[in-house]
């Protein structure tokens, strides 16, 4: 199994083999600066196309092979979600089949999208047959009319195809792309928060993913246009200095919570200047709670706020700043924690920090057949209408 996080300020590659137990291990791991994207969108081809082979490159010289197909993970774009229902007649009114399950599912990827938009996923939520609902698994149940409630994911063309033509000027065949936000949500929830209700914000450089999954699947996808790069570029404007130098103080020294800053103690921004701690605190906090009021307003639209019993999982690169959780909780008005990924052996030593969380997903999902959340359904629908590498295949 293989994986690119095709981020803003790094593309991550990663492989891994399935154990006779099933268990997932890491075998490379390959980073590199990212290079021609911008927010989450592949700007410059070139560019990012050569971000992408180093990645993958330092990748395969550790798993000690090369790649094949690769599950590509995105971000950014316009990324917009729908709750659809879609019914079939049951073939057979005495037992609902595997059959009449794919054919529901097919409905929901067949449903018209905006013009210029792309299906990206299709997960189904529950099942409904003659009117009862909340089923999750109707096959042998008697009935003549099957329902499917599908979270529907959509995206531009033109970005979608931008960024498999990107992987693949790296050398790479692209079987599956998936939105990182529902790829980090598989690697830093736990069944009971998804049941609950929880929201993961995988906070990136450049844009910020929001996934709601309740009852175990996911009812709401955005992206937010705003990461950890508008605290970088605020520090390097405040305190004159570098964005390189910037985004260093902000990973190594960053604090959003002003009770966390030590009276007196100064920060070294170079060999010749220094500032109080206080101050850099003003700086990131202020940008954090711009970031994560963004969040909460884009969750207040959504309408679901009210389901989420599990809180609010923050992941990703930018997650690491200090006092974040309680700026969080101030904001959002609910528990918040940050997490780091989990469910594949070795992942601690490999891709254990917060912006790892995207490529422990896509393996997750590579492994399970790639079918975010759970449903037999989506495992019996046909290749031909798995959605965006079709219709890439289609238009070339």
């Amino acid at each position: 199994m293989f994986a690119v996080d095709l981020g803003t300020s790094k593309v991550l590659a990663a492989a891994a083999e399935m154990g006779s137990g099933g268990e997932i291990h890491v075998t490379g791991v390959g980073v590199a600066d990212s290079a021609g994207v911008r927010r989450g969108v592949v700007v410059d081809l070139a560019a990012a196309a050569a971000a992408v082979a180093a990645a993958v490159e330092r990748a395969q010289r550790m798993a000690g092979r090369p790649f094949g197909s690769v599950v590509l993970g995105v971000s950014g774009g316009s990324v917009a979600s729908s709750n659809e229902r879609v019914g079939v007649d049951v073939a057979d009114p005495e037992e609902v089949t595997g059959q009449d399950m794919a054919a529901a599912l097919a409905a929901a990827r067949d449903l018209p999208l905006g013009e210029s938009r792309t299906l990206l996923h299709a997960v189904p939520r529950h099942f409904i047959l003659d009117g009862v609902d909340g089923i999750r698994q109707p096959a042998g149940l008697a009935g003549a009319r099957l329902e499917l409630q599908t979270h529907v994911v959509t995206a531009p063309a033109g970005v979608l195809r931008n960024a498999v033509r990107t992987v693949e000027r790296a050398g790479l065949t692209v079987s599956e792309v998936t939105l990182n936000g529902l790829a980090a949500a598989e690697a830093v929830t736990t069944p009971e928060e998804r049941e609950r209700g929880v929201m993961v914000c995988d906070l990136g450089a450049g844009c910020t993913d929001l996934v709601i999954l309740t009852d175990g699947t996911p009812v709401f996808t955005a992206v937010v246009p705003v990461g950890g790069d508008l605290i970088r570029n605020d520090i390097a404007a405040g305190l004159h200095m570098s964005l390189e130098r910037a985004e260093s103080l902000k990973v190594e020294q960053g604090c959003c919570e002003p009770a966390l800053a030590e009276p007196g103690r100064m920060v070294t921004l170079d060999k010749d200047r220094s500032v109080a701690e206080a101050e850099l605190v003003e700086i990131v906090a202020a940008r954090a709670d711009e970031i994560l009021t963004q969040v909460a307003d884009t969750l207040r639209r959504s309408g679901a706020a009210r389901d989420l019993g599990g809180g609010v999982v923050l992941t990703g690169g930018a997650s690491r700043l200090r006092g974040l959780p309680a700026l969080g909780m101030r904001v959002l008005e609910m528990p918040v924690r940050t997490a780091i990924a989990r469910g594949c052996a070795d992942v601690d030593d490999l891709l254990g920090a917060p912006g790892c969380a995207a490529a422990v997903g896509l393996l997750q999902l590579a492994a399970a057949g790639l079918q975010p959340a759970v449903q037999e359904a989506a495992a019996a629908v046909p290749r031909r209408r798995r959605g965006l590498m079709d219709w890439l295949q289609r238009r070339r």
